[in-house]
């Protein structure tokens, strides 16, 4: 009798078809390194033997492409930036920026030789993969969070060319209290608890009350044909498209929780670490091999610098009063009028100053007044605050007797001052989202690599330009959050589709605009005084015919940008 042999489950062994060349270290001991802060792209095959390729007239392929994610630190070329850009504020341009968010496109083609041999309907396609979703469920209320997450292990099934889920669920159930008494002669007592269930939760609605004895490395065998493990972000993920033979991957940061209370992470937050996808690759079996391509976007944000002041308001009370005196000095009839003045000066307290931005730096209500003929009249500086105001009063006489009149003279003002900090707080609003993409290409005698360019960028909706938060999170940047994440996802999904998308390769960093708008957001941090504070066009600083000369000058700053420019400002640049 012959003997049954079962196959025992084989871990993978992967081989690499290509990586990111600009990530490979060519000299090991040199002081030259590869960036350290740039997304990189690895793929990995195996073709499974003949007694694993279980459909008719096809041949089934693993493919595991890599993708790490980290910020993007673009390399600057001084030398040009210093054209536009005081050498001080050089080294601020060379600057990391977070990921928040990625998207993924793989494809698999023929190969050059064979394109032309097969139809469309014919092309290689993605028969499954893994993951397909990764989803985190918060609660309505309070209580708690639900989480779907994806295991660490996989599993392909002897088929060969289905795999087994790996979603599972994390159930945090929330707080329970409670408190029991009863009468006199039994016990009471207090409850107060954390219902957690950590871990990998399974659930059966099925139970069984016989006793069988199996053999698990039997149906293990049966089971499961090749095993490998895969590393995962704890971040959102969705896959889309399916037997075709193009997939989209979709990687958002984790968001904010309302069960968080006291969290010091700020706006949406970064998503980084090494992602690893799993995909079956079904072909012709005429088909001697297939090409892959893969294309990683990842999403950044600029943030602008700007000065805010802490404000506050503080009082003055204006107050004149012009009493009538009897100026009977003669005796036929008397009419007297004598003006009366008073000025009131104030001074903010050491380390304010008059904020002349809002409304000339006061506001005033006029509670009383009476013979008012000047006032109330302010003279403001930052440094101080007088008020001037002049009534009259008068005296006459009337009727045979000479009968005697008086009429005072008033004015009460009260004076609302607004104030500010001498000195200011350096904030930062978020502008602009955009796009840092870099490609592979697995096929002999394709596009050769392009190093790391900007497909795309648009300036984010009013409502998502929130101010940088920092401190313990509250409801206000609670809700900016939120809001701010929403545009990004947004501004991904748009990006997919629209026609203002720059070709492979065709932008760097330091040919866009995003460099150029950096540049003149740092020129803004020198603080202006009142003076200097005024645009170029509406003062003497620099004359119009010299406009083209300063253009030049300044290089790819805008004609109209230097001329809206402060003084203070165009002068640093011109350093």
């Amino acid at each position: 009798m012959g003997s049954f042999k079962l196959s025992l489950p084989t871990e993978i062994p992967w081989k690499r078809i290509c990586v990111s060349s600009d990530m490979v270290d060519p000299l090991p001991c040199d002081v030259e390194r590869p960036p350290k802060w740039s997304s990189s792209l690895v793929a990995f095959r195996y073709d499974p033997s003949d007694e694993f390729q279980s459909i008719e007239g096809c041949t089934i392929s693993y493919v595991k492409v890599v993708v790490t994610v980290t910020p993007y630190a673009p390399e600057i070329d001084v030398g040009k930036v210093k054209k536009y850009v005081p050498p001080v504020l050089v080294s601020e341009l060379e600057e990391a920026f977070p990921c928040y968010g990625a998207i993924l496109q793989v494809s698999v083609t023929p190969t050059r030789r064979d394109r032309d041999r097969f139809t469309k309907s014919q092309y290689p396609y993605f028969a499954d993969f893994e993951p397909k979703k990764r989803e985190l469920y918060e609660a309505v209320t309070d209580t708690g969070e639900v989480l779907s997450a994806s295991s660490s292990s996989l599993a392909v099934g002897k088929s060969a060319a289905t795999s087994d889920s790996t979603e599972n669920y994390n159930l945090d159930l929330g707080w329970n209290f409670g408190v029991s008494g009863a009468v006199k002669g039994s016990g009471g007592g207090l409850s107060i608890g954390d219902q957690k269930q950590v871990g990998d939760v399974y659930r059966s609605g099925l139970q069984r009350q016989n006793i069988r004895t199996s053999e698990q490395s039997v149906e293990r065998r049966e089971r499961q044909s090749h095993t490998t493990q895969l590393t995962q972000m704890y971040n959102l993920f969705q896959a889309f498209h399916l037997g075709t033979n193009r997939a989209v991957f979709f990687m958002e940061p984790r968001p904010h929780i309302r069960q968080s209370e006291a969290t010091f992470i700020n706006g949406p937050r970064a998503l980084e670490g090494t992602q690893e996808i799993f995909m079956v690759i079904v072909r012709p079996e005429e088909m001697e091999d297939f090409c892959l391509g893969a294309l990683l976007e990842t999403a950044h944000l600029t943030k602008e610098p700007v000065y805010e002041y802490e404000t506050t308001t503080d009082t003055l009370e204006f107050r004149l009063f012009a009493n009538a005196e009897n100026k009977d000095t003669s005796m036929g009839k008397t009419n007297w009028v004598e003006t009366v003045t008073h000025t009131e000066t104030y001074t903010p307290p050491p380390g304010w100053e008059i904020d002349t931005s809002r409304n000339g730096g006061y506001s005033y209500s006029v509670l009383r007044s009476k013979r008012r003929r000047r006032g109330p009249i302010f003279s403001v500086t930052p440094s101080s605050m007088t008020v001037f105001g002049e009534v009259t009063w008068r005296f006459w006489e009337t009727g045979f007797w000479h009968d005697d009149n008086y009429e005072d003279g008033y004015l009460d003002v009260d004076v609302t001052v607004y104030l500010r900090k001498k000195e200011p707080i350096l904030r930062e609003i978020v502008r602009k989202l955009f796009l840092s993409a870099r490609d592979l290409c697995c096929c002999e005698g394709e596009l050769p690599f392009s190093p790391v360019w900007i497909p795309w960028d648009k300036k984010l909706p009013l409502s998502a330009q929130v101010m940088v938060h920092s401190g313990v999170l509250n409801r206000r940047a609670f809700v900016d959050s939120r809001r701010l994440a929403s545009a990004v996802r947004d501004g991904m999904v748009q990006s997919l589709a629209t026609s203002f998308r720059s070709d492979r390769g065709a932008v760097a960093y330091q040919e866009s605009d995003l460099l150029l708008d950096r540049a003149a957001s740092l020129l803004k941090l020198h603080r202006p005084t009142a003076e200097s504070a005024k645009p170029v066009k509406d003062s003497k600083v620099v004359p119009k015919k010299e406009r083209e000369r300063l253009h030049e000058k300044l290089g790819a700053i805008s004609v109209d940008a230097v001329m809206d420019m402060p003084a203070r400002d165009l002068a640093i640049a011109l350093e």
